[in-house]
């Protein structure tokens, strides 16, 4: 019998908030690298990130332009939403999130798996988001990415745009069919 998992559930943005995306990138190495973003336009994207290795990791805020051309972008997953005003909140609050330097148990996904915890307690991320589900979902987008469908973050600006929710592409992982997924993301 072939395991049957849910789709990717489509999630509004609330009214007066900005979406929060889990964004997964292609390193050189061949591991992904995950961050947070608060999508605030196409031209005004806040990233919050772990930078740096084992003995030198440091939470980064950071702001970018178009995520699409980041050439090693390769999707995501909506996480949840942060109000309007609250993005400097949000930095903050990502600064108690702990950093274990030196753990070999602990990488900068730990550390983004932590903040979703962290922000669900304020209510800023969404209930029934674990590590499983969010590789998966991750996958799925990395697989958009290739099919050149819209990721996360096109999905998420056409909402902004048009303030009706967007639909991702279905996608059946290798996994789904009882095999077992080829990647992080």
């Amino acid at each position: 019998m072939t395991p049957t998992r849910s789709p990717t559930p489509t999630r509004s943005i609330g009214p007066g908030t900005f979406p929060i995306i889990l964004t997964c990138f292609h390193q050189l190495n061949g591991r992904e690298h995950w961050t947070l973003n608060v999508i605030e336009s196409s031209q005004c994207i806040y990233t919050f990130e772990i930078r740096g290795n084992r003995d030198s990791y440091t939470y980064v805020s950071d702001q970018l332009k178009n995520l699409d051309r980041v050439d090693s972008y390769r999707g995501g997953c909506h996480v949840g939403n942060v109000p309007r005003d609250g993005v400097k909140e949000m930095r903050t609050k990502l600064t108690e999130v702990v950093i274990h330097k030196q753990e070999p148990w602990w990488s900068p996904q730990t550390w983004i798996l932590d903040c979703i915890k962290h922000l669900r307690d304020i209510g800023w991320t969404f209930a029934g988001l674990n590590e499983m589900f969010l590789r998966r979902e991750l996958q799925k987008d990395a697989s958009r990415w290739e099919l050149v469908e819209d990721t996360v973050y096109e999905r998420m600006l056409q909402e902004l745009e048009s303030g009706k929710p967007v639909s991702p592409v279905k996608v059946i992982l290798s996994a789904e069919n009882g095999q077992s997924p080829s990647s992080d993301c």
